[in-house]
């Protein structure tokens, strides 16, 4: 039982035990390399596909043998059943076609050209040597980033009630309730389950009231223009015309809120993490956009994908087997229940990347990586629908910071990434000083 726990806490708290094989740290303190079949307490028996060229034949039958949706049964507490995150078949297909026709290309930029505001906005009480809490703060520059992408809102009200709700409901108290089954039903008033579903009508509240007050303010939804492109008005605009109910409305609304604002928020905060830990590249990124260098675009592209292929935010990708849909659950316990690649093991793979301890922008600069060398945003029909919007905010922000001259020095640089829900941060608290980059 003691073994049991510890297991269950270190999936939780200490995902490198899991993800990371070949770290240093792991193999520098004797530890084994971690299985490929983990068996997670009181939620699932996983199995890590890490090889690129069986990810390639896993690929193909992901809609037929494998099932995207049923994997995300775990996200069903907060996201609902009818989101493109936890939807599978036709009704998967026409939440992401609605989703992708809204966060297109166009409409990414012009979000995109707002996020300097937003810093600027959360900044201008804070200067050199000052503490700040970079997580924090990341998370409330990707919620205004969300709000106006999503919902097409910019008001600070909103913003708050928003960002306060979706703290409570996705940060290290969701650890407890995604990964283990016996809290996702509510049971009596004071259980974890009813907790999580207080949380969520919090949520719900505000979502079903945006939904009826844009209707209402809005009747007339026959021109599209970049203007109105938000995700909401785009899923009011079209419901007629499919004739999904409001649920579906806000279970995708509520969905892409939660995992852009928090998978972003730590996209950013590993960015900046490596931007205090990798010396080189910090100097080599100041010099090159002082000097107004043509290779600064090029390694600022660089530092970016290689921030997304240390620690990619999310740390698997799972599938049910459609076998499992039956409800019948294989009789030998180390049987899996869920089949993942895990772009972490791959992004550290040394067949792929030589050296894939060593943070090295440079390696993206040298050479091209496939689809299945390299997926911080997934692979296939459930590529991330994020995956425009949110590499152009990881280098709005970037630039924002090398254009002012300013880092964050974490209070720690070791690499020892922990689990806030689905994402991976750096810490727990990713407390930080702020410092000029020519001190």
């Amino acid at each position: 039982m003691r073994r049991t726990i510890f297991n269950y806490l270190a999936w939780l708290f200490f995902p490198s035990r899991f993800l990371f094989p070949n770290n240093t740290n792991r193999v520098s303190t004797g530890h084994p390399p971690a299985p490929p079949r983990i068996p997670i307490p009181w939620w699932e028996t996983l199995e890590l596909k890490t090889d690129p060229d069986e990810l390639k034949a896993f690929n193909r039958r992901v809609g037929k043998d494998y099932l995207g949706g049923a994997g995300n049964e775990f996200l069903v507490p907060l996201f609902g059943n009818q989101s493109a995150f936890t939807l599978d078949g036709s009704q998967h297909l026409l939440a992401r076609k609605l989703i992708s026709q809204s966060v297109n290309k166009p409409w990414s930029e012009h979000v995109a050209r707002q996020v300097p505001s937003f810093l600027d906005r959360e900044w201008q009480d804070i200067s050199v040597g000052d503490r700040v809490r970079a997580g924090r703060v990341m998370r409330r520059i990707t919620m205004r980033t969300m709000c106006l992408a999503i919902l097409g809102s910019t008001d600070e009200t909103l913003f708050e009630k928003l960002l306060s709700r979706f703290e409570a409901a996705t940060g290290y108290f969701a650890n407890l309730v995604s990964y283990n089954k016996t809290f996702w039903h509510s049971g009596s008033r004071l259980s974890v389950g009813a907790e999580v579903k207080r949380r969520k009508d919090g949520i719900d509240a505000i979502i079903f009231n945006l939904i009826e007050s844009r209707r209402s303010e809005r009747p007339d939804f026959g021109k599209e223009d970049i203007s109105s492109n938000d995700l909401l008005s785009h899923l009011v605009r079209h419901q007629s015309e499919y004739g999904y109910s409001d649920e579906f409305i806000r279970d995708n609304l509520v969905s892409t809120l939660a995992a852009g604002y928090d998978t972003s928020g730590a996209a950013i905060t590993w960015m900046l993490f490596w931007l205090n830990k990798d010396d080189h590249s910090r100097q080599t990124l100041s010099a090159a956009y002082r000097t107004a260098s043509a290779d600064y675009a090029l390694y600022a592209e660089a530092f970016v994908s290689e921030t997304m292929r240390y620690c990619p935010p999310l740390e698997i990708m799972p599938r049910r087997p459609v076998a499992l849909q039956s409800g019948v659950k294989p009789s030998d316990s180390d049987e899996p229940t869920l089949v993942c690649p895990c772009p972490h093991r791959v992004h550290h793979n040394r067949t792929i990347y030589g050296d894939p301890e060593h943070f090295r922008p440079a390696r993206f600069m040298e050479q091209k990586f496939t689809s299945t060398q390299y997926f911080p945003f997934g692979l296939g029909s459930r590529l991330c629908l994020g995956i425009i919007l949110a590499p152009k905010v990881m280098r709005v922000v970037l630039d924002w910071f090398v254009d002012r001259e300013v880092y964050l020095q974490f209070h720690s640089k070791r690499f020892r990434p922990i689990r806030r829900n689905v994402s991976l941060w750096p810490s727990f608290s990713t407390k930080a000083k702020v410092a000029h980059m020519h001190q």
